[in-house]
């Protein structure tokens, strides 16, 4: 058995995907190093960074208008 999480993004010229795959034992593990790095970033109104969304983020959508795409 495995665990998976990915995500996606586009914009008119590309589509990507990326992700993670472990064992569930493993997940643990991998969930709290995301949520280490998630901790790093501030949003534009100063709160820590939640969750991070790639097609969100390109399209300016919600918590994350304003991000540049570079």
């Amino acid at each position: 058995m495995v665990a998976l999480f990915a995500d996606e993004s586009y914009d008119d010229h590309t589509y990507t995907l990326g992700g993670w795959v472990t064992t569930p034992g493993q997940w643990p593990i991998v969930q709290k190093h995301w949520r280490d790095m998630l901790a790093t970033i501030t949003m534009p109104d100063g709160t820590p960074c939640k969750a991070f969304h790639s097609s969100l983020i390109n399209s300016q959508a919600k918590e994350f208008e304003g991000w540049g795409k570079t």
